[in-house]
């Protein structure tokens, strides 16, 4: 996303680094992250598979942001 001209203000994935942390513990962080942070959610390949990026997901859509699949956006400013 930064190299295709994306301002990235979060990545979940860099926010806990407790490799004991619960899926919750991800989840809470991620939540608050999304709605305290964040604009739109970019979806990642894959993401019909994970449970957490399908609450994202929910969770960006009741909040009214914009929602898009990475593919859709690489190549794009």
């Amino acid at each position: 996303m930064r190299s295709a001209g994306h301002h990235v203000a979060i990545n979940p994935a860099h926010y806990i680094a407790d490799h004991d942390a619960s899926h919750a513990d991800y989840m809470r962080c991620s939540y608050r992250s999304l709605v305290t942070h964040c604009n739109a959610l970019v979806l990642l390949p894959g993401w019909h598979d994970s449970r957490g990026a399908q609450a994202e997901r929910h969770a960006a859509l009741m909040c009214g942001m914009r929602v898009a699949e990475l593919h859709e956006l690489v190549g794009k400013s």
